[in-house]
């Protein structure tokens, strides 16, 4: 009691009241966004079914969260989720001043490299027309890293290097980048900057226009997923690829796998003008679907554990576990009662 959650309109609600903590049946659900949550057997969640805002328990959802329709190409085994979870609002962050200007950073990460050792301007590569606008949109000088170079590019940030050395980035390969925690957990802005220049410099919009990264970071991308779930957006994790080429002599080289994101907001996460025109209509019922709900693929029984319960302040009864996830209130008898009083049984 006293501890501050998110609720789930992003903004800090206290816990009032712990009505459980015991024992109990812990079943394990999933999302269609990667996420999983462990719940106790009589815990509530507000779900949502063809639009319609349903409260039911743990167990009711194991019981039934799929049914059985004509199977087809594009659905072979016919399993059919039948709820989805609402995305939260953007989470409230305090804001605190980065080392480096949050867009800039998104971009080094995109097409910088760390391993320039003696070097203490920041290494990136870019079109020259697409340098000409990030000029708009940074605050450090930007210098060609030579006359005769059409693609590399240098970006003077005061001490660079002892940055760079501070987050553990320093002389990191591609396949080893992440996004330092000063970005993770800061304003929505911030968040929004990093993410921004991470699509300028290495994302792009597919034909659906969803937000796509690929990198050979799995940890980088974890990283651009936790923001984007921190913000309310909807987010799918395609499957591992494996690359390659085939060199001169026609011998198949196998390069570093690369991991896929998939983005889902109306948000504009793009700042360059060849981008945002690739940019699409988000207000079909398709769209609406992918950037504001997760569906629940998956509930099982895992067995016994030690839960806890808690009520928090929040008006909506809800409130943020886990990797952002909304559930709903627990109540205890005598705040059942007290509610019933006020409100009467219809407005429970």
């Amino acid at each position: 009691v006293g501890d501050v959650l998110f609720g789930d309109d992003g903004k800090p609600t206290t816990v009032i009241d712990i009505p459980f903590d015991d024992e109990a049946d812990v079943y394990e659900i999933e999302l269609k966004d990667g996420r999983k949550v462990k719940s106790s057997k009589d815990h509530d969640w507000v779900v949502f079914r063809r639009g319609v805002k349903k409260i039911i328990s743990t167990y009711d959802l194991f019981k039934k969260h799929k049914y059985q329709r004509e199977k087809s190409y594009r659905n072979p085994t016919g399993e059919e989720c039948i709820y989805k979870i609402k995305l939260q609002n953007e989470c409230i962050y305090n804001e605190s001043k980065t080392k480096i200007d949050p867009y800039t950073m998104g971009l080094i990460l995109g097409d910088g490299s760390f391993r320039h050792k003696k070097i203490k301007l920041a290494a990136f590569t870019a079109l020259e027309k697409d340098v000409n606008e990030y000029k708009n949109y940074i605050p450090y000088e930007i210098y060609k890293e030579s006359k005769n170079s059409s693609f590399g590019w240098r970006i003077n940030i005061p001490n660079y290097r002892d940055i760079i050395r501070e987050y553990g980035l320093d002389m990191m390969y591609s396949s080893e980048k992440f996004i330092p925690n000063e970005y993770i957990y800061n304003s929505v802005k911030t968040r929004k900057d990093i993410l921004t220049g991470l699509i300028d410099s290495d994302g792009t919009i597919d034909n659906k226009g969803a937000y796509h990264i690929s990198l050979s970071s799995k940890k980088l991308i974890e990283n651009i997923r936790e923001i984007c779930i921190s913000l309310g957006y909807g987010v799918k994790l395609g499957k591992e690829r494996k690359t390659y080429y085939y060199n001169k002599a026609g011998v198949k080289i196998e390069c570093k796998s690369s991991y896929p994101i998939y983005i889902y907001t109306t948000d504009t996460l793009c700042n360059l003008s060849r981008k945002k025109v690739l940019l699409k209509d988000k207000s079909t019922n398709y769209s609406k679907s992918k950037s504001s709900y997760s569906v629940i693929t998956n509930v099982n029984y895992i067995g016994k554990s030690k839960c806890k319960c808690v009520t928090v302040d929040n008006e909506s009864g809800c409130y943020l576990i886990n990797e952002y996830v909304p559930t709903h209130n627990s109540y205890s008898v005598a705040a059942i009662l007290a509610k019933l009083f006020l409100l009467g049984e219809n407005d429970l």
